[in-house]
């Protein structure tokens, strides 16, 4: 699940992933949109090991874009606490609408 939040200055999103480590997130930023791509893969061998009565977590890759538009990509900054990754997204100076004069 994913919140939002946008300012005049930047987006911060507030991602929920429990149970995974940082080293298992990747984040890049391309043509607009931030992608988040998160990959956990099974023991199988300790898995047959283990004597579970139910399963029902699930384990693979998960990959969510997200439209940003321009954004200032060398000041993005991002943390993971408790099983959530806040992201933040500084936008970049907008261009200011410039008239020109005809001669």
């Amino acid at each position: 699940r994913t919140d939002v939040k946008e300012n005049d200055d930047n987006y911060t999103f507030e991602i929920e992933i429990p149970g995974i480590t940082k080293e298992d997130i990747k984040l890049s930023v391309e043509d607009d949109y931030l992608t988040v791509e998160v990959s956990k893969e099974v023991d199988n061998e300790k898995q047959d090991d283990d004597n579970y009565i139910i399963r029902e977590r699930q384990y693979g890759a998960v990959k969510r874009n997200y439209y940003v538009g321009k954004v200032d990509e060398d000041n993005i900054k991002a943390s993971y606490n408790d099983g959530v990754l806040t992201i933040l997204v500084p936008k970049a100076a907008e261009a200011v609408k410039k008239f020109i004069a005809i001669e």
